[in-house]
């Protein structure tokens, strides 16, 4: 059985429209993962002033110089971390829902069948679907390295500095 030409319409606009909501969804979840890549920036921002001014200070007072250098590289790895937050974050070529009137006008002064303008603005979505994926996978990937950057950096780091306290009997 064959669909009429106004269930065909229908059907049409409900991918259209199912289309455009999959758009701004996705355009909610790409702002809210460069909101938490810019606060988690910030937070190893802060975190890696605090750790390099102890270490500063310790390197600067002569005392307990290599926990002082052991502190300066956890900090100088943190930077790297905050610099892929933040790369995450950058700002991207996003694709939008809608289209400019003035991209209808050929069809409209070729009298094209609705449904056939329909398809093609379909496609056209799928195509901006499919690239806002893309660009929101790189950089969910960028801030994963960052965390695991400041994870690995932190243990490491950390477990070195109190090695050193050990050896060196600070209490």
């Amino acid at each position: 059985m064959q669909e009429s030409p106004e269930s065909n319409l229908a059907m049409m606009t409900e991918v259209i429209r199912e289309a455009e909501s999959m758009l701004a969804a996705q355009l909610s979840a790409a702002l809210a993962s460069d909101q938490r890549a810019l606060v988690f920036a910030g937070l190893l921002a802060a975190t890696t002033a605090a750790i390099a001014s102890g270490g500063i200070a310790l390197i600067l007072q002569n005392q307990h110089i290599w926990m002082g250098i052991m502190a300066m590289i956890i900090a100088g790895v943190m930077i790297i971390a905050v610099g892929l937050a933040m790369y995450a974050a950058r700002p991207i070529g996003f694709e939008f829902s809608g289209n400019r009137p003035r991209e209808w006008a050929a069809d409209i002064l070729a009298c094209r069948p609705l449904a056939d303008c329909l398809r093609e603005q379909a496609e056209h979505y799928n195509e901006m679907i499919d690239a806002n994926l893309a660009c929101m996978k790189q950089n969910g990937q960028y801030l994963k390295a960052a965390m695991l950057i400041c994870a690995l950096d932190l243990a490491i780091g950390g477990a070195i500095f109190v090695g050193l306290l050990i050896c060196l009997g600070i209490s």
